[in-house]
């Protein structure tokens, strides 16, 4: 039997309000159910598959490597985006991974930050989260990133806030366990998103846009951090 999971949803997306095709009788994942109703994706079920994107029969998948045709997908490869497969094993697998990742901490962070009445970083960490999401749209969809202002401050700002220390602290300050649980939490988190950032310029060299996108998420992060040992709630 046939198993569409999250994982392959994912990186079959191509927006909001698509049609995603899968044979009839393939289990659908709760997870896949999910994503597919957060983001408004339909999963039509038929009996045959459709034709490739290229317009040609016969084949449900394409290599994007080698325009080799699979009538199934092999179990070594994912969707990079609509039919087209790769190996699992792509920098540009690795680099959605590490998004996935760092929207994994973001979400935890915020549940601590909730929890302990941090009501402004929540909302802060609310909009990093729609702006990593949409960094992986970018991507995904090979579109421009147009996100210019995050936490009301453009490019610029981020770095003049970050270098300063947004203003609470003399120094760069030095992790430690004192800091408490969100200190150190927004510390991984930044580690994450230097991750991510470095991912990005191994697998998509030319996209400098998600490159800037990312090192703006880092300053910001680092703004919230140095918040967090000021006592910032």
């Amino acid at each position: 039997m046939k198993v569409l999971t999250e994982e392959e949803l994912r990186g079959a997306l191509l927006g909001d309000g698509d049609v995603y095709r899968i044979d009839s009788g393939t289990y659908i994942t709760q997870q896949a159910k999910n994503y597919a109703k957060e983001h408004r994706i339909t999963i039509d079920a038929r009996e045959t598959p459709e034709p490739s994107v290229s317009g040609r029969c016969g084949s449900a998948y394409v290599d994007d490597a080698t325009g080799k045709r699979y009538s199934q997908k092999p179990e070594d490869m994912t969707h990079i985006r609509a039919n087209r497969l790769v190996k699992k094993s792509d920098p540009r697998i690795a680099f959605r991974g590490k998004l996935d990742t760092l929207e994994a901490f973001i979400v935890r962070l915020a549940v601590l930050a909730k929890s302990a009445a941090c009501m402004d970083l929540y909302r802060d960490l609310g909009e990093l989260l729609n702006y990593t999401r949409n960094i992986l749209a970018a991507e995904v969809k090979q579109q421009e990133f147009s996100d210019i202002m995050l936490m009301g401050m453009d490019a610029d700002a981020l770095r003049a806030r970050s270098h300063s220390r947004d203003g609470l602290l003399n120094a760069h300050p030095v992790p430690c366990a004192e800091q408490g649980l969100i200190a150190s939490e927004l510390n991984l988190l930044r580690a994450q998103v230097r991750e991510a950032e470095l991912s990005a310029a191994a697998a998509l060299p030319s996209r400098l846009d998600i490159i800037r996108a990312l090192n703006r998420l880092s300053s910001a992060v680092y703004i919230l951090y140095c918040r967090a040992v000021a006592g910032y709630k």
